[in-house]
């Protein structure tokens, strides 16, 4: 995604959606995906680490290092926008940052299980369209559960029949990690059988 990007790629991508409809895969996909393209500095971080680690900046006077944490060809992920949804000064603070980041050259992805309402103290902080977008993942209906379960069944080399499908993406109920963990459940009782 932020390989060889043309100028209308976006630097920062903030990813929405419940608890468990796969913002953490995606951002895992996207974080492989630098690695290989041999970006220079790969940095992950859950919003509340982040927030500490700028504190801590301030309280030892470095905090004039915080716009230089990344440059360019540097990927920084944070996780979980939402924790910090009562704290809008932190928000602001850290949507601040992000805009220091990517005009210093480095790309940002986000993820938050909340509205982008709930965070707006950090939204508005944020470098404008087209540098930045936000996307919204809805929650996967029945019908797309069954083919992210039959992926995932097919991709851990584990046959199940059809019906058994069916009950995974119902109890699942459109949350991808449920799905995963019935995909290892399902390998581990294959392994137990002689």
């Amino acid at each position: 995604m932020f390989a060889r990007q043309a100028a209308d790629t976006p630097r920062v991508l903030i990813i929405l959606g419940t608890r468990g409809v796969g913002k953490t895969s995606l951002v895992r996909s996207i974080v492989v995906e630098a690695s290989a393209e041999g970006r220079r500095r790969i940095q992950v971080f859950s919003a509340s680490d982040l927030a500490f680690q700028m504190a801590e900046a301030v309280r030892r006077g470095t905090c004039e290092s915080i716009p230089d944490w990344f440059r360019r060809g540097d990927v920084v992920a944070i996780e979980e926008l939402c924790d910090l949804r009562r704290r809008p000064a932190t928000l602001e603070a850290i949507g601040r940052m992000i805009a220091r980041w990517t005009v210093a050259g480095a790309c940002v992805v986000g993820t938050a299980a909340c509205s982008l309402q709930e965070i707006t103290a950090f939204e508005r902080r944020l470098p404008k369209p087209p540098t930045s977008h936000v996307v919204m993942l809805a929650t996967p209906t029945r019908r797309e559960m069954r083919l992210v379960v039959k992926s995932l069944a097919n991709t851990n080399n584990l046959r199940i029949d059809a019906r058994t499908v069916a009950d995974i993406a119902a109890w699942c109920d459109g949350d991808i990690r449920r799905a995963v963990g019935a995909i290892r459940q399902l390998q581990f009782e294959a392994r137990l059988r002689p």
